[in-house]
């Protein structure tokens, strides 16, 4: 079992960030959903803010890294528990730590000084061989104060501090302190962009986002899926919406087919089913798919308000499934016209739409 601890120091430095090519720590499986936990005592957070907005910030940082990133990893909120960090002595790489599931992550508060976490915020990160199979974050709330505000005080971002250990979590990382203005370059293959949220310890208080360097980082560890969905306004997935994908996710894992080998043999089956109902209908898939579109379409003015919730979250998995259909196209494991693809995801995010506008007239 190997154990890395990142420590976030509370400082102003000049040292870069990115994802951490040399170690090659990443999490397993193809389309990676973490689950992480709270610890409740994020009640005794020294800030001005309610302890729902601190859980907000943490949440709305984990769904930042699943729709900037638009990678093939994501985190998704378990709930709560009294557990604590976890000395990499009883976390196992047969069974990882007995009182959590293998391929999870704990966020942890200190009220008392912690010898092994003495700064801001610390990442512990364990692996077994490449593998990470589990992380803890712990803030230190003995010594620093958080907030929700961007402050210019000695009050330190929550938001901020939770993206970059979301981060650490992934499998990102730094350059060395040491390292001259070529030499991470060449050892990584990237440059970190000024300002991004990776890119060195983060002022006091202020606020950062996920930028290009990130993105570039996480899709090269993980692979890229585009995901077509609006990032603001009315029609923005929901909380909700990435729960029911990640639960979908989760389910085809327990199911076993997250392999390549099995999304191939998936893939086989798609084009089976597709066949027979071709047989079955005498109309080809295209026109499958616009037989559907039209009825989806023609009774939408007469379902009920539940019914209308149950289908937006329906038609949200549809485009992101179709959204990991191109990669399998691309793979060659579906031969299918990937334009037909787009065609599809636009037709159902126009049909997410009008659901989405017949829920708000109700």
């Amino acid at each position: 079992m190997k154990k890395v601890i990142l420590l976030v120091l509370l400082m102003l430095c000049t040292v870069n960030w990115m994802y951490l090519s040399e170690n090659k720590l990443k999490w397993g499986g193809l389309n990676p959903v973490i689950g992480y936990y709270m610890n409740p005592e994020i009640v005794g957070f020294k800030s001005f803010q309610s302890s729902e907005e601190r859980l907000a910030d943490i949440k709305n940082a984990a769904i930042e890294w699943f729709l900037a990133g638009e990678s093939k990893l994501s985190f998704k909120l378990e709930g709560f528990t009294n557990l604590k960090p976890r000395s990499f002595e009883t976390i196992k790489c047969d069974g990882v730590r007995p009182d959590l599931p293998q391929g999870s992550a704990l966020f942890s508060f200190t009220h008392d000084i912690d010898s092994e976490c003495p700064n801001a915020t610390c990442v512990y990160v364990w692996s077994c061989n490449d593998t990470i199979v589990h992380t803890d974050v712990e803030f230190n709330n003995s010594e620093f104060n958080w907030s929700s505000l961007e402050s210019d005080g000695d009050t330190l971002n929550l938001k901020t501090e939770a993206l970059k250990s979301f981060g650490y979590m992934l499998g990102l990382g730094h350059c060395l302190s040491s390292d001259g203005p070529n030499d991470c370059l060449g050892r990584t293959g990237t440059d970190p962009t000024p300002g991004s949220v990776m890119h060195k310890f983060p002022e006091v208080g202020k606020k950062e986002r996920i930028t290009k360097d990130e993105i570039d980082g996480i899709q090269a560890v993980y692979g890229k899926m585009l995901l077509p969905f609006p990032k603001d306004g009315n029609n923005k997935i929901t909380d909700e919406e990435i729960k029911f994908i990640q639960e979908q996710i989760e389910i085809e894992a327990s199911a076993g087919i997250t392999s390549e080998t099995a999304r191939q043999n998936a893939a086989k089956t798609f084009i089976e089913l597709s066949d027979y109902a071709t047989r079955r209908s005498s109309k080809d898939i295209k026109a499958q798919y616009e037989y559907f579109y039209t009825r989806v379409k023609e009774q939408m003015g007469s379902m009920e308000l539940e019914d209308l919730k149950i289908q937006r979250k329906f038609l949200t998995l549809g485009i992101y499934q179709s959204a990991r259909m191109k990669e399998d196209v691309e793979k060659g494991y579906l031969p299918l016209d990937r334009s037909y693809i787009d065609y599809i995801i636009q037709k159902h995010l126009e049909l997410r739409t009008l659901t989405i506008e017949a829920i708000g007239g109700r």
